[in-house]
């Protein structure tokens, strides 16, 4: 916000400065005309290379900080992806790559609607609905993969939904982390609860 004010202020200065060259320019003869003739020469050539230097620090900027996203999202250690908004996945990471057993030109061949439970589909989608009507920002799932090979994988999705600069849709994100196993340890420990309530059911009937 202060650098885009000091453009404008340095790019308004520069403006009436050559305002006021123009108008001493013609109102002004010999050797006074030359210098405001000079002035103005100057300015124009200023003010064009300031907005040069300001348009190229804007480029190198952007390109740091698409440089610095991509790392941060190709290294991730949890799965990361963004998706367009038929659910087609546009960009994944290795992570996510890795958990499914696709590669990376297989998976976004897909969408997320083909490799996501039957059961844990509509609960998804209706949390994608909730972004595109702006009712919330962000949403957190637990919901079921299937693999390459068809097996079941338990994940925890955040997404959100990303906007251009003219607030027009640019696409979801989504940060995929693997809970399989924690999935199948509570399965197991309610199992063993089950289990014993059973047999404490059972010693109950007997005494």
């Amino acid at each position: 916000m202060v650098f885009k004010f000091r453009s404008f202020i340095i790019s308004f200065s520069f403006l009436i400065i050559c305002i006021i060259a123009i108008v001493f320019l013609f109102k002004t003869p010999g050797m006074l005309r030359d210098i405001f003739a000079l002035i103005f020469i100057i300015s124009l050539v200023s003010l064009f290379y300031f907005n040069l230097t300001t348009l190229k620090q804007k480029i190198q900027k952007s390109q740091t900080n698409l440089d610095e996203f991509n790392t941060a999202f190709e290294f991730a250690a949890i799965g990361m992806a963004l998706v367009n908004e038929k659910g087609r996945f546009t960009k994944v990471n290795k992570s996510f790559c890795k958990l499914l057993g696709y590669t990376p030109e297989e998976l976004t061949s897909l969408t997320f609607q083909e490799i996501t439970h039957p059961n844990d589909l509509n609960a998804d989608l209706e949390y994608v609905n909730k972004l595109n009507r702006g009712n919330i920002e962000s949403y957190q799932i637990e919901k079921r993969y299937f693999n390459k090979n068809g097996e079941t994988i338990w994940i925890n999705l955040s997404g959100s939904k990303v906007l251009n600069p003219d607030g027009s849709f640019k696409h979801y994100i989504a940060q995929i982390q693997n809970i399989t196993e924690k999935k199948l340890a509570l399965d197991e420990l309610e199992k063993q609860k089950t289990r014993i309530e059973n047999i404490l059911k059972g010693t109950n009937v007997g005494t």
